[in-house]
């Protein structure tokens, strides 16, 4: 159970995930941008969540009217799989994961219309050591979630696709692996109606409307939008760093 919040600000409350299924092997997804390094200093630069579990089964976000409206409080997940483990060539400490939720929305009824329809989430970490050898090592995470928005309002709001794909890795500098460079770059894109995304757009999280932004412009005809987010850090993993 979720502790109580109230919410008072226009963003998103992001809640810890707490179901085994999501929680079981957590790590192989979520330490993107972080490997190789003993310690992480993010101060004054939050990384972004590029997977959050919290939004597969949760409330369908659409909202229909009408005298009578049956709305249900989380989403009916028909069936998950996950595969976590180790291979030979990636070696004792290089683990491997996908797992693969597929989720039906729950039918939420005002007027005869759904508050969000079918959707099929995935999530895939292949971390892999470069061939030189352990001192270096690369890794991939992608996402994607795929909708089915047979519904003209649906598709009128929620984007009927959405994909990631990141690469991570570090490299050690010296032979006694006291020094790292670690880091990661990660794309993303959604695709959807020109109303889903004008709305996208406008939100809270990027404000495109606003009339000092420049380096940006709304675009109502847009049917996709796109952006990637990169970092570099070298880390001294013994000793004192300067």
């Amino acid at each position: 159970m979720d502790p109580a919040v109230v919410n008072l600000t226009q963003f998103e409350t992001f809640f810890e995930e707490r179901r085994p299924f999501f929680t079981e092997g957590a790590k192989v997804f979520g330490d993107f941008g972080r490997s190789g390094a003993s310690q992480y200093w993010g101060f004054f630069r939050p990384e972004p969540t590029l997977y959050y579990s919290r939004r597969i089964g949760r409330a369908p976000q659409g909202k229909p009217s009408g005298t009578w409206v049956d709305t249900p409080t989380a989403t009916t997940i028909l069936g998950a799989a996950k595969v976590v483990g180790r291979t030979h060539k990636a070696g004792p400490s290089r683990p491997r994961g996908r797992h693969r939720p597929r989720a039906r929305q729950d039918i939420q009824r005002g007027r005869d219309r759904r508050a969000r329809g079918g959707a099929a989430h995935e999530l895939r970490r292949d971390p892999r050591p470069a061939r030189v050898g352990p001192a270096r090592c690369h890794r991939v995470l992608g996402t994607s979630v795929i909708r089915d928005l047979s519904d003209p309002a649906l598709a009128a709001y929620l984007t009927d696709r959405a994909l990631m794909l990141g690469v991570d890795g570090h490299y050690f500098l010296d032979g006694g692996r006291k020094w790292v460079v670690h880091g990661g770059i990660a794309g993303s894109s959604v695709h959807g109606s020109t109303q889903a995304i004008t709305r996208l757009q406008k939100a809270e999280q990027r404000y495109y409307q606003r009339p000092d932004v420049t380096f940006v412009k709304l675009d109502p005809t847009a049917t996709s939008m796109s952006g990637w987010n990169g970092r570099r850090t070298s880390t001294a993993t013994a000793g004192t760093s300067p």
